[in-house]
């Protein structure tokens, strides 16, 4: 019995080596054709998640019309699209705020030196500009240009790492890795 056990114990053993041989190669192969080995970490799936879920409510809008992410419809409360908006809104707010502070603590313990404002305001921009745009599009004139623009700054500045987000990762794992 107990040359048994010893058995099992140098087949699992075995196992593990050739599994462990395995994913040496696989890594040895991802690198061989540029590839990365290496899994994100949690801020880096936090810098992406804004975008991931913009991307997945394009879709949405494309089948059930943008109205799905309006907050009201009608002077009616409208939970879903405000549900929506919120979780985008929420995440990419966080992701922001991460971004930031990513950046900050990159600057001070690599030679790396990424500047947060150069990530955030280039995010803001790029969304203003896609909503007042979008508004431009659609109805022509805004009413108190002003008051709207200045409302959209603000929302585009929590939105900001939807496209500061993937952009920073991407850059952050050619400068570090």
């Amino acid at each position: 019995m107990p040359n048994s056990s010893m058995q099992e114990s140098q087949q699992r053993s075995s196992r593990s080596d050739v599994d462990a041989l395995d994913m040496t190669e696989l890594a040895e192969q991802l690198e061989q054709v540029g590839g990365e080995a290496t899994s994100f970490t949690y801020r880096e799936w936090l810098l992406l998640a804004p975008a991931a879920i913009a991307l997945t409510y394009l879709p949405l809008v494309l089948v059930f019309g943008q109205e799905l992410l309006y907050s009201t419809r009608g002077g009616e409360p409208h939970l879903l699209g405000f549900g929506l908006m919120a979780a985008l809104v929420g995440v990419a707010a966080t992701a922001t705020g991460h971004l930031y502070d990513d950046a900050k603590h990159v600057a001070e313990t690599s030679d790396w030196s990424p500047n947060p404002m150069h990530y955030t305001a280039t995010g803001t921009v790029i969304v203003t500009a896609a909503l007042v745009g979008r508004v431009l599009l659609l109805d022509g004139t805004i009413a108190r240009p002003a008051e709207f623009v200045g409302g959209v700054v603000i929302v585009s500045v929590l939105l900001s790492s939807v496209v500061a987000g993937p952009v920073y990762v991407f850059r952050r794992r050619r400068r570090l890795e």
